[in-house]
């Protein structure tokens, strides 16, 4: 996704919700600068309006049908204006 001069990469995204899910791991957060980073990234796309769902291994692994779910209800959510 790119916005003004900047381009970030989400895992998973539907553009017209404004969605977007990231995969959550101990290997890519593995240090404290890492973590930081991320979480400036993920701020920074929140405030131009999208929603981001975080998700972990278990979620794909032992729950899919509850992460489906969870997607499913953010895309059905209606939209504000703005």
């Amino acid at each position: 996704m790119q916005q003004t001069r900047e381009l970030w990469r989400v895992d998973f995204a539907w553009p017209a919700a404004r969605l977007a899910v990231e995969y959550e791991s101990i290997d890519w957060h593995a240090g404290r600068d890492e973590m930081i980073r991320d979480k400036r990234r993920l701020s920074r796309i929140q405030e131009l309006g999208w929603t981001i769902i975080p998700i972990v291994v278990d979620d794909v692994r032992r729950e899919p049908d509850s992460l489906a779910n969870r997607i499913l209800n953010h895309l059905l959510r209606p939209r504000m204006a703005g």
